[in-house]
């Protein structure tokens, strides 16, 4: 689950870079490769699909330093998600329990199912 601390410390960082019109483009940069390659690390070591999709591909969070990097990833569809179990999308540790559940409308024929913490429905409506 996210750690509300890390929730904090990203909600702390972004008034400092939106909110300053004299930010300068490599300090945002800097901003966005490093929550990158954060979200790449947590993904490998905590999720189950993020780590065999790298690992098939012979990828390490290393390997992604930048948005230029991201390439590199194959792309996952609809259809991969939808076939996965929970416990392979769902980082380890997290209390499934607590996940809130969402479906999308399936307007391209089956419905897609998103688990996210409440935390990060916290810091989705922040940034709206």
């Amino acid at each position: 689950m996210v750690n509300l601390a890390t929730v904090r410390r990203v909600l702390a960082d972004i008034p400092g870079l939106i909110g300053n019109p004299g930010a300068s483009h490599s300090r945002i940069l800097a901003f966005q490769e490093r929550r990158l390659r954060e979200l790449i690390a947590h993904a490998y070591d905590q999720v189950p699909y993020y780590r065999d999709l790298f690992d098939r591909e012979r990828l390490t969070p290393r390997d992604i330093r930048s948005v230029s990097d991201l390439g590199l990833i194959p792309p996952t569809s609809k259809g991969t998600l939808q076939s996965l179990n929970r416990s392979d999308i769902v980082a380890r540790g997290t209390d499934e329990r607590r996940l809130v559940v969402r479906k999308t409308t399936g307007t391209t024929g089956l419905p897609l199912t998103i688990y996210r913490s409440r935390a990060e429905g916290a810091v989705a409506v922040a940034m709206v």
